[in-house]
């Protein structure tokens, strides 16, 4: 479940869903592939690899924003970028240091 962009440490990966949605799933056919904040945490841990900031680049409501958990060591930032465009490096400064 993702691995990062040499140079970089960034992962990209699906916007996740929130448990909750995967566990009222009311489709004929679950998810191929249910990503939750939780198992994104998990696999990346089980990889080595530590997670420091979940840039949302989606430009609607967070759909697992329940499930942000503070205290675990990661940052939560919606960037919001308008349609077939990238989101403005400003807000995400000093934040990221890689962004530069």
């Amino acid at each position: 479940m993702g691995t990062p962009v040499a140079p970089t440490n960034f992962i990209p990966c699906k916007t996740p869903l929130s448990a909750e949605i995967l566990a009222n799933w009311s489709l004929p056919e679950p998810p191929e592939h249910g990503l939750t904040v939780a198992s994104l945490l998990t696999c990346q841990a089980a990889a080595g690899r530590r997670i420091g900031m979940i840039l949302d680049l989606s430009n609607h409501a967070t759909l697992y924003s329940q499930d942000l958990v503070e205290g675990l060591g990661y940052e939560h930032v919606q960037a919001r970028p308008r349609a077939r465009q990238l989101p403005r490096p400003q807000p995400l400064k000093p934040r990221c240091p890689a962004w530069q």
